[in-house]
């Protein structure tokens, strides 16, 4: 979408510079409604809040159009063998598989990789669908570092309190 009337949405890299459409960006936002920094968290101001515009973490594209499309956190984004991809990106092949009702991606230490993927997943009630499906499923349409190298088998995800998936309790299973 696009962001509300007095607040300026602009979708950057690293550098602070506009991304070309369709290409993916940081989400910066700045208007009279933002606000200048956290309460009495210094450090955390200085990292979120630069230029007076807040960078919210949130990876997005922005069509010709101006929207805005999220793809992922930064936080949630992959750096196996050198290669970044978002969580996101693997979690979206995972859940086209009809058995699969909920997919989350988090990376793992390896010794080889650096890091590596490692999927949750809920199925279907009465499914048979098991982790060698899903990797085989997965081979076939992602490149070999963003496979991942575990498929956890859940009854349901953690969420928090807010509903939201938890990943930090995933990364303490």
């Amino acid at each position: 979408g696009r962001g509300i009337p007095g607040v300026k949405l602009e979708v950057l890299d690293k550098e602070g510079r506009p991304v070309p459409v369709g290409e993916t960006g940081e989400i910066v936002a700045s208007g009279e409604n933002i606000t200048r920094g956290y309460y009495l968290d210094p450090q955390a101001t200085a990292d979120t809040f630069k230029g007076g515009a807040l960078w919210t973490g949130d990876i997005a594209r922005m069509d010709e159009d101006g929207y805005i499309f999220v793809v992922d956190r930064l936080k949630d984004f992959l750096k196996p063998s050198g290669h970044r991809i978002a969580s996101k990106q693997i979690e979206d092949v995972i859940v086209q598989l009809p058995d699969i009702v909920e997919a989350a991606v988090i990376g793992t230490p390896d010794d080889v990789l650096g890091e590596a993927a490692k999927a949750f997943v809920v199925l279907r009630r009465g499914s048979t669908l098991d982790a060698a499906g899903v990797l085989q499923h997965c081979k076939a349409r992602l490149p070999q570092y963003a496979l991942p190298r575990e498929v956890v088998m859940l009854k349901t995800m953690p969420k928090n309190a807010s509903g939201k998936l938890d990943k930090l309790s995933l990364k303490r299973l």
